[in-house]
């Protein structure tokens, strides 16, 4: 079974990306793709009235998009699909977006990668992670990967689907319940084999009165790196994410517990 490695970046604030901005971060997914070795199929934009969505890459709707240098836009995406494919929402082998709302103050970006394009652990996911977080000024992220078929994008943004496994179900459900910025920037959503977190996260005081930073200092597991402006990537091995759960619970460190 074919597997995707799942990225995701978020920012809680009521700064929102200019025009400037979203023309940066386009560029910056492009050139993700170029290096990818994988050419765009279909261009995504949407205006939060529900005007926009996938169409063809260089078609009519993209050029418009370009010519007014996304003004207007709330989102912008770029994905990749078979030959001959009509559904870029459903069947791409590498999507990217970059994403945000004014009502919820959120800021996203969000990348699926399936393999062989991208190996998951490999130096080249690690140089990727570096250069998305220079992107944007983030809270927080996550990485892990998922077979392809369960559709990982879905799981990265908080959504539900019926592909998820019972178990990612449940921790999906309480991520989405804890939708306060606060909770968000001081615990951290599940254990992943990467994680971008902040500050807040970093001091979080632990139930045996630890920081989670001592912690990761002398956990053989992980690993603590900077990786932006108040961000840092903590990694975990990744066939010990779930011991170092176990290790965690109960610490009101995990949201998804």
């Amino acid at each position: 079974m074919t597997k995707a490695t799942a990225i995701g970046f978020f920012r809680h604030s009521s700064e929102m990306p200019t025009s400037t901005d979203m023309m940066s971060c386009y560029q910056a997914l492009l050139d993700t793709f170029h290096k990818l070795g994988v050419r765009p199929t279909y261009f995504s934009a949407d205006d939060g009235i529900g005007r926009g969505g996938y169409k063809k890459f260089g078609g009519a709707f993209h050029k418009r998009v370009m010519e007014r240098e996304i003004q207007g836009y709330r989102s912008v995406g770029l994905a990749a699909n078979p030959e001959g494919s009509d559904a870029p929402g459903y069947d791409s082998f590498l999507s990217a977006s970059f994403v945000f709302g004014p009502e919820a103050e959120e800021v996203y970006l969000a990348i699926v990668v399936h393999e062989p394009y991208l190996k998951f652990g490999t130096d080249a996911c690690n140089a990727l992670i570096a250069e998305l977080a220079q992107l944007w000024r983030w809270d927080y992220g996550f990485g892990f990967e998922r077979d392809a078929d369960t559709h990982p994008e879905v799981y990265l943004v908080g959504g539900g689907s019926n592909l998820q496994s019972r178990e990612d179900a449940r921790r999906g459900q309480l991520w989405y319940a804890a939708y306060q910025p606060e909770q968000r920037r001081r615990r951290v959503r599940d254990i992943f084999p990467y994680n971008m977190v902040g500050p807040g996260h970093l001091a979080q005081i632990l139930s045996n009165g630890e920081t989670l930073r001592e912690f990761i200092e002398v956990d053989p597991d992980s690993a603590l790196d900077p990786l932006a402006d108040n961000l840092w990537l903590w990694t975990v091995k990744s066939d010990r994410t779930e011991a170092l759960r176990d290790k965690l619970r109960g610490s009101g460190l995990i949201i998804s517990e």
